[in-house]
């Protein structure tokens, strides 16, 4: 992993830690419904979209949002920093 990388990296850990849903610990049996309210992934896209601004800073350029940030969140910590990443070597033409 090159220097960028782990500055990428630690940026969108530390992003992930200030911004999750706690997603609540499943406590009941199986017959238990749902509630609504119950997030469905622990990082929606309209959060995730803030951290635009800080991978910006860490690059040196401006990125588009549409390319960065998946529709719909991000259900792991794992697979946003992964996601997120990997579009960010894309935009910038480089190689995971």
């Amino acid at each position: 992993m090159n220097a960028k990388h782990e500055q990428l990296h630690d940026v969108l850990s530390a992003f992930w830690d200030q911004n999750v849903l706690e997603v609540p610990a499943d406590e009941g049996g199986a017959d238990e419904e749902i509630a609504i309210d119950e997030p469905l992934v622990q990082l929606d896209s309209i959060t995730a979209v803030d951290v635009l601004l800080d991978i910006e800073k860490v690059i040196g350029k401006q990125l588009s949002i549409e390319k960065i940030v998946r529709k719909g969140g991000y259900s792991s910590r794992e697979q946003f920093i992964q996601e997120v990443t990997n579009a960010v070597d894309e935009c910038l033409g480089a190689s995971p």
